[in-house]
């Protein structure tokens, strides 16, 4: 009996030796899961933030392009054919604004989807402007401008908001009124005020 015991005794130690390293086992690749998932965490918030930064550079890269095409349109007051692009990358970008501008959240989307909307409006007034100069109809001309005016103050305002939604950190800076910097450079110039600065800085 003493012998039976002492070997049943024997195994019950042998089997939770072996339990013990099983769980130890368990442990250690329960710890290598986790670090592994934790990396992989890492490395999609790295992404994530990547992709935030080359969409923000894309933003502003897009506006300051919109802002150097509407100079374009400052001729308006002297009765002379605006020579336009139309098809400026800008206008290609934002056709594509869903894929493109998503890391900026659903608030900068929706307002680039109604840049693009009134960017196709400057556009169509531009064609209806440049049919009106021949005409040397100055009333019609000068409605046509207002709203091609109109058209470029109000695309500077939505593309500010995108601006200002942009945490302040990773913001590019214009100058010190921040809140009116796009506005600013997509609209013309008033009377003896000197052209805004078109390229931003971080």
């Amino acid at each position: 009996m003493n012998a039976t015991t002492g070997v049943l005794a024997g195994l019950t130690l042998v089997v939770l030796i072996a339990q013990a390293v099983v769980f130890w086992r368990q442990l250690k690749v329960m710890a290598k899961q986790a670090e592994i998932s934790e990396r992989q965490l890492q490395l999609q918030r790295e992404q994530a933030d990547w992709r935030r930064t080359e969409t923000i550079g894309t933003f502003y890269r897009t506006a300051s392009d919109l802002a150097v095409e509407f100079t374009k349109a400052n001729v308006s007051v002297l009765g002379v054919l605006i020579e336009a692009d139309f098809a400026a990358h800008p206008r290609e970008v934002l056709r594509e604004a869903s894929r493109v501008f998503a890391p900026l959240g659903d608030a900068a989307l929706d307002n680039l989807y109604t840049v693009g909307v009134l960017l196709d409006r400057y556009y169509e007034n531009v064609l209806d402007y440049n049919r009106i100069v021949p005409t040397g109809d100055l009333t019609r001309r000068m409605e046509a401008s207002d709203r091609l005016d109109k058209d470029r103050a109000q695309i500077g305002r939505t593309l500010d908001a995108v601006h200002t939604s942009i945490p302040w950190a990773v913001r590019w800076k214009y100058w010190e009124d921040e809140s009116h910097a796009f506005h600013r450079l997509c609209s013309r110039p008033q009377k003896d005020e000197p052209a805004a600065p078109v390229q931003p800085t971080l």
